[in-house]
């Protein structure tokens, strides 16, 4: 017995058209909003207990506080000092600076 070609054609066409849409969906997608945050306000919010973690790549800081995890971003004044160096020169105790879980990374070679 042969399928129905009309029926064989329109799923074709429906898988198409879903591919088409998907890609259309991924690559106009509207941009993230990224939360740009000075240094200085990034070493007052861990002197206030407000951040969980600090991922450093190259010169930029990825910052999330604790409250629902959000996150925030920041560039380094200095890539030759360390996070708790910074941190440090801005007035934030050490006792603060060692409540903020800190991780390097690298940056990705490309």
């Amino acid at each position: 017995m042969t399928a129905n070609p009309w029926l064989r054609n329109g799923f074709i066409y429906l898988l198409i058209l879903v591919a088409v849409g998907a890609l259309f969906f991924q690559v106009f997608q509207p941009p993230q909003k990224t939360n740009l945050v000075s240094v200085s306000t990034v070493a007052l919010d861990v002197q206030n207990g407000l951040v969980k973690k600090i991922s450093s790549v190259g010169n930029t800081l990825t910052v999330t506080y604790k409250d629902i995890g959000k996150t925030a971003t920041s560039a380094k004044a200095n890539r030759d000092v360390s996070v708790e160096e910074s941190l440090k020169n801005l007035g934030v105790s050490p006792d603060k600076i060692l409540g903020v879980e800190i991780v390097y990374e690298q940056p990705p070679q490309w």
